[in-house]
């Protein structure tokens, strides 16, 4: 099975980044984003948490700023997905990703190694590609873990093969990533981010969830990703 994360170890951290937990070394970090450290433990769980920053000595005043400033967004973003997972946690779906435990820190999950954007660039590697019943079963299991985020009143804003989840049974499940709460009774409803604010934030609206959703199959079915409002080619 393609995995996540086998593409390259993520580098050392820097200095400035600091461990959640006083007593762990961060010498098991599985990927860092611009917001979060995913950090891998025994027994296939992984751990969430938002990006800390030691400031140091010889940083300049803007650089303070800055870093205070992300590590407030960062922090944002976790506690709205605690938010969510804490609505997942009574009324669940099995198609979105279910937290294994929230806490202070951060977020426990369960680890799985593969997504659809692994296996649709697999495929090209030599790997045998997927039968168009299971790339319908995919479709179709994205698609109901959106409609059930939507039942409960939030916006995935993020959905791409990358955040789609493909366990060893080869189900497919959203990985809540970026959420924002849709407004109820417009046809194209604005997302009201609870976190992250940026430019591009502007346009994470319910509608891009089911381009989302569209893009999905354009990969699944063509030999190229197609790309989203708002990006450019490099």
């Amino acid at each position: 099975m393609p995995t996540l994360f086998n593409y390259q170890v993520p580098p050392a951290p820097p200095n400035f980044i600091v461990s959640p937990f006083p007593g762990l070394a961060l010498t098991n970090i599985l990927g860092r984003g611009g917001a979060a450290l995913i950090l891998s433990f025994p027994y296939r769980i992984v751990f969430k948490t938002p990006l800390k920053y030691r400031i140091l000595d010889d940083w300049s005043e803007k650089t303070v700023s800055q870093a205070t400033t992300s590590q407030g967004q960062a922090e944002w973003c976790i506690e709205n997905e605690k938010a969510l997972y804490a609505k997942l946690a009574i009324k669940p779906h099995r198609n979105l990703l279910k937290a294994l435990l929230v806490v202070d820190e951060g977020i426990f999950l369960p680890r799985i190694d593969s997504t659809l954007e692994a296996y649709t660039m697999s495929w090209g590697l030599g790997y045998p590609e997927e039968s168009t019943s299971t790339k319908h079963q995919w479709i179709t299991q994205i698609a109901a873990g959106a409609a059930w985020l939507e039942a409960l009143g939030f916006v995935h804003n993020d959905i791409r093969p990358g955040n789609v989840l493909i366990n060893g049974v080869k189900t497919a499940r959203l990985a809540v990533r970026r959420i924002g709460t849709s407004g109820a009774g417009t046809a194209f409803p604005s997302a009201e981010l609870a976190g992250c604010p940026d430019s591009y934030s502007q346009l994470h609206v319910a509608w891009l969830d089911q381009y989302g959703i569209g893009n999905c199959i354009w990969v699944l079915f063509q030999t190229h990703r197609r790309e989203r409002p708002g990006q450019t080619s490099a």
